[in-house]
């Protein structure tokens, strides 16, 4: 369907033509000398021909910049449709991969909020560290359980290769960290029984707890301050594919 702008266009032409075509055709023409008589519209055409000529290629050249545009439009707009069609199995990919586990990821976060003010309920004294540890255990070792087991997801898991590369940085590390604090916490926490009932069972911990200590609460913390940063970051690639971020 023609838009105003063609119509009037079509107008225009039609009537430039007429003023020209008419008079050219059906005019009385000059007398020989070429100064005298014939008819008054045929003599402006005549002698405004160089003038009429170079606006008709002006208007020309208009119609076909016009032409070109809406051609270049065109091609866009079934360009845009194509990658919309392309994208549509990687977005619905991505959605499964994202939804619910970003909601899911949130929770985890909030549970790990209070963790900044464990220490301070940590009474000063003998074996502080041990305490902090078998403390964090209580509190969070099911929460670091269920983290691990989103990340897990097969859903997940599928959409990785369509995260951008600080995405997968992000939760390649804390993929790792996750996974050493979980396992550190679990088996701290069947120690700390034995420890309890019989502190000289001290001598059967695993590795030297005071050296092994600082990397495992570098790790823990390092877990809980990458999890809001994946989070994020997973957020950022939903809006990169053309999808509203939760």
């Amino acid at each position: 369907m023609k838009t105003n702008r063609e119509k009037l266009a079509g107008a225009i032409a039609i009537v430039v033509i007429a003023a020209i075509v008419v008079p050219v055709i059906f005019g009385e023409p000059r007398t020989v000398d070429g100064g005298s008589g014939g008819d008054s519209w045929r003599k402006v055409v005549y002698d405004f021909q160089t003038l009429i000529t170079g606006l008709a290629a002006v208007f020309a050249a208009a119609i076909t910049i016009r032409t070109m545009e809406k051609t270049d439009r065109q091609s866009e707009r079934r360009h845009r449709e194509l990658i919309e069609f392309q994208l549509r199995p990687e977005r619905l990919r991505l959605t499964r991969a994202l939804h619910p586990q970003i909601d899911d990821l949130k929770n985890v976060a909030a549970d790990l909020e209070d963790f900044q003010y464990l220490e301070d309920r940590i009474p000063s004294g003998f074996d502080v560290n041990r305490r902090w540890l078998s403390g964090v255990a209580d509190r969070y070792l099911d929460t670091f359980f269920k983290l691990e087991a989103i990340l897990k997801r097969r859903q997940f898991e599928e959409g990785i290769n369509l995260f951008d590369g600080i995405t997968t940085r992000y939760l390649d590390e804390l993929v790792e960290n996750v996974s050493h604090t979980r396992n550190q916490l679990a088996c701290h926490v069947v120690f700390d029984k034995q420890y309890v009932a019989d502190p000289a069972h001290n001598q059967h911990y695993p590795v030297n707890f005071e050296e092994a200590f600082p990397r495992d609460q570098r790790k823990l913390e390092a877990a809980i301050e990458l999890l809001p940063r994946l989070i994020e970051s997973l957020e950022v690639v939903e809006r990169k594919y053309g999808m509203k971020a939760s």
